[in-house]
């Protein structure tokens, strides 16, 4: 299996995302077999490009897509 580039990473999660709304890293990076860190990396860039948001509920951080104000 090969890793993914990061681009292919932000893709995935995006994918991912659609479906499930929102999303702890660790299991985002498990459900999309892609590398933690690498997971982190590209929601990191997908935040910057305004594509994800950082949620809290109840002192817990998701990422979920931006604009997604489910709970």
């Amino acid at each position: 299996m090969t890793t993914p580039t990061i681009e292919e990473a932000k893709q995935k999660i995006l994918l991912h995302l659609e479906r499930v709304k929102q999303g702890l890293s660790r299991d985002i990076a498990r459900a999309t077999k892609i590398d933690k860190h690498l997971v982190d990396e590209a929601i990191t860039d997908l935040i910057g490009q305004g594509k994800l948001n950082y949620v809290n509920y109840g002192g817990v951080t998701y990422v979920a897509l931006a604009g997604e104000t489910s709970n």
